[in-house]
């Protein structure tokens, strides 16, 4: 849970990085207010994403151990699952994804590759839109 509250938190940082983001930069741009950049927003998401990641890290911990009954931790009932789930039944446990993989390293330069071509040329607006015309504006 304190990892997906990260993620969410740091995207907030950047306008690609969570769908109320994008969604809050179109209804700005119908509005005919002007459209966010990239790193627009970086300045209050760094606070906003800094604050909540002090307080995960203060209180993760008894918001997941705890159950209203003095910190004590929560007891779960271990049922075998025959159905064929997330790696075979297996929801709820790590042991589904402990197993050591050898780091390919082309496949992960790529994808680094990938990735910081896509933010780069976000923030230089490299892909802008431009408007569709009507067969009448033509001439």
């Amino acid at each position: 849970m304190p990892l997906s509250y990260a993620a969410v938190l740091g995207g907030c940082c950047t306008l690609i990085g969570t769908s109320t983001n994008l969604l809050v930069n179109d209804m700005a741009g119908v509005a005919g207010q002007p459209k966010f950049g990239i790193f627009e927003i970086t300045p209050v998401g760094l606070v906003v994403a800094i604050s909540g990641g002090i307080y995960l890290m203060f209180f993760s911990g008894r918001l997941i151990r705890g159950n209203g009954r003095n910190g004590e931790p929560v007891a779960l009932e271990s049922t075998e699952s025959t159905s064929l789930g997330l790696m075979g039944g297996q929801v709820g446990t790590a042991t589904a994804f402990a197993s050591e993989r050898p780091l390919r390293l082309l496949k992960a330069f790529a994808s680094l590759t990938v990735f910081i071509s896509v933010i780069v040329l976000s923030a230089l607006n490299f892909a802008r839109l431009r408007p569709v015309r009507s067969p009448g504006q033509f001439c």
